[in-house]
């Protein structure tokens, strides 16, 4: 009986630890130093993906990954500082007729984004200046049904909540062997 309610109780932390994103595009920034973060992008619909932009604080350099990803157009992709100061608007963007996210491609690296020291860390903003967040379909047209997501360095207090559920039940799994 031990084992089934050890069991159970890994399953439910592997549930309720995955996430399930139903939006057709989704964002990720993902923190990888103290200052650097990742852009990548997961297209989960079947629409391919000609631009992404996404106004975030904090930021001051912009590298594209156009060795990953060929489609890339480095001069109309980049970081552009809004006019109301710290937003900055980071912007990918493919060469003409092209995309660069096709669908159904998953954890697509588009760029690695910095901060400065004194600056502070990333943020999303939910306000939009001049711009906003974006996603566009090739030829143009905006889809409107896209997430953006956070991944910080540090672990959330919630995996760590699920590795301790985990760890308890093996616990309880083994010392019940």
């Amino acid at each position: 009986m031990r084992k089934l309610i050890a069991m159970v109780a890994v399953a439910a932390g592997l549930m309720l630890g995955s996430v399930a994103n139903a939006a057709q595009v989704d964002i990720f920034l993902t923190q990888t130093t103290a200052t650097d973060w990742q852009l990548s992008v997961n297209n989960n619909g079947a629409t391919p993906i000609e631009a992404i932009g996404v106004l975030v604080t904090g930021l001051h350099g912009f590298v594209l990954n156009t060795a990953g990803n060929a489609n890339i157009n480095p001069g109309t992709s980049g970081l552009g500082i809004d006019v109301l100061p710290p937003y900055s608007y980071a912007v990918v963007q493919a060469l003409p007729a092209a995309t660069i996210v096709n669908g159904g491609v998953l954890d697509a690296l588009l760029a690695t984004l910095s901060v400065g020291d004194a600056i502070g860390p990333v943020s999303i903003t939910d306000s939009a200046p001049a711009e906003a967040d974006t996603v566009f379909a090739l030829g143009g047209a905006a889809i409107t049904d896209f997430s953006i997501n956070l991944v910080p360095l540090v672990p959330e207090p919630t995996t760590m909540v699920l590795l301790g559920l985990g760890l308890a039940a093996i616990g309880l799994v083994r010392r019940s062997a």
